[in-house]
């Protein structure tokens, strides 16, 4: 069904291309799109196929035949990059070009969608507002599946604008239901991206029998296609974390920093005037996208590994919001309200530039640094009765313990020591960005508990270092207001 469906999409885009190329002059955006996610973050010389995405490595290198999915080997994954394997030079290079042009792609269908919905103002709007996006920027250059599904499930939405403008056309129809399903096949949890397409389709001209006889075989024929995939995800076994899920939701229910930048005071301010501004103009298609952001929210918080990757595709709320509202609102106010992202999005990307694949030796360069020079050096973890968390061989404890042991408040007071000592060992995994989200799951513990800076353990051998905080008071639940008025203890402080 994927390749019936991947034909369905390519003949969609053929039929209709006089309609989506908007001539030459798109392409130095999209050359710029590109380059972007190329050279904003130094992609070339720090990129690692780090964890799961190695995998992906491995289907273009080696062109291995697809094989039995779960949630680590989605269908879509498997054939597009054994495909891409059968088809280009074994060159590991290539699959971050390939994901980079597949993420400028989706910014432009994504800006294309909200310029027929709201006007070119907006559209060029959210060419800036997505196309800086840094984790947008930061997962382009990543192979695993993350990009392309959530790029496909821009194009669904594009589809659905583009048959709202032409009523008499199918093959919007035929684009959104196909790359709708390719989505799912690829990102399980992308089915959230169904919810704003199927509410904007109703929510066009005519009758509501109208509507219905034209957008209901579009859900039939896409959940046909998108059956097959599901299915093999969902039969190879329990979905991660699911019988976590209640504790989990609580967990993650306040925890807003994966939606950064926007996460900042300053953030959910221009969100508001955006929702506000862009209500009053497009109530329908607002109340279409905008519910998604917290739909999303909601739905992955009951996943225990929740991390940044998992926002994306709130990104079609937050686009539509930031650059309707801004399209809506006098021109000097629309573009304070564009800059205002636009600054947020930079100063995001230039503070995740060190921390992208950082490795090791920026780590500890780091600890130097003035917030945690004075702290003393331990040449190993202490011998005394305290609970040690660690992950890295170099200096973990029989048996391992790692981030996942703390989600629960029961399992981490059974870790403490007789004094309630707990001690969590913070390194450069947990500090950098990379694929495999290890700094999503120290956010959360900075958030669930109280921590101190106790002390830096350097493993001269090998030159591995990590901070030690001591484990503190479990908080109420993870939440950014737990920074805003400094938990109260004057001893609290932040992760690198």
């Amino acid at each position: 069904m994927i390749g019936l469906a991947a034909l369905l999409l390519l003949g969609a885009l053929l039929i209709g291309r006089q309609h989506l190329w908007l001539g030459w002059w798109a392409m130095p955006i999209l050359v710029s799109l590109v380059a972007v996610r190329l050279w904003a973050l130094p992609v070339f010389t720090r990129h690692q196929y780090d964890g799961h995405e190695a995998d992906h490595l491995s289907w273009f290198l080696e062109a291995t035949p697809p094989a039995a999915a779960d949630t680590l080997h989605y269908p879509l994954m498997q054939e597009w990059w054994w495909l891409c394997g059968v088809l280009l030079p074994a060159d590991p290079r290539l699959p971050i070009i390939l994901s980079a042009v597949i993420g400028a792609l989706g910014v432009a269908a994504l800006a294309g969608s909200i310029g027929l919905l709201a006007g070119r103002r907006a559209g060029a709007a959210a060419l800036l507002v997505v196309g800086l996006h840094p984790e947008h920027i930061a997962w382009s250059s990543s192979a695993y599946n993350v990009i392309l599904p959530n790029t496909l499930a821009a194009v669904g939405l594009l589809g659905v604008s583009l048959g709202r403008k032409l009523p008499e056309s199918r093959w919007p129809l035929v684009l959104s239901a196909a790359s709708l399903a390719l989505a799912i096949s690829g990102r399980l949890e992308l089915i959230v991206a169904a919810l704003p397409c199927g509410m904007l389709a109703l929510s066009g001209e005519g009758s509501v029998v109208e509507r219905l006889r034209r957008w209901l075989p579009v859900l039939v024929v896409g959940g046909l296609l998108a059956a097959p995939g599901l299915l093999a995800v969902i039969g190879a076994g329990p979905l991660p974390g699911a019988e976590e899920r209640p504790q989990s939701f609580s967990n993650n229910l306040m925890l807003l920093d994966y939606h950064a930048p926007y996460h900042q005071p300053l953030g959910g301010l221009l969100l508001l005037v955006g929702l506000i501004a862009s209500a009053r103009c497009w109530p329908r298609v607002t109340l279409a996208l905008a519910p998604l952001v917290v739909v999303n929210h909601l739905l992955m918080a009951g996943f225990d590994d929740y991390g940044a990757r998992h926002v994306l595709p709130s990104l079609l709320g937050i686009a539509w919001v930031l650059s309707a509202g801004a399209a809506a609102l006098p021109r000097l106010l629309g573009g304070s309200l564009v800059l205002g992202a636009l600054g947020l999005s930079v100063a995001g990307i230039f503070e995740m530039r060190d921390r992208f694949y950082g490795g090791e030796e920026a780590f500890m360069a780091l600890l130097d640094g003035p917030a945690w020079a004075a702290l003393p050096r331990w040449n190993e973890p202490p011998d005394e009765d305290c609970g040690w968390i660690a992950e890295d061989e170099r200096v973990a404890a029989e048996p391992v313990r790692s981030h996942f042991n703390l989600l629960s408040a029961s399992e981490a007071d059974r870790l403490r020591g007789a004094d309630g000592c707990l001690r969590w060992c913070l390194d450069a995994q947990d500090w950098r960005w990379s694929s495999r989200g290890v700094r999503d799951r120290a956010i959360r513990l900075s958030r669930l508990y109280d921590l101190h800076a106790e002390a830096v353990v350097l493993e001269q051998t090998s030159g591995y270092a990590c901070l030690v905080m001591r484990v503190g008071e479990r908080s109420t639940g993870a939440s950014p207001l737990a920074e805003w008025h400094g938990r109260g203890h004057s001893a609290d402080t932040r992760i690198p």
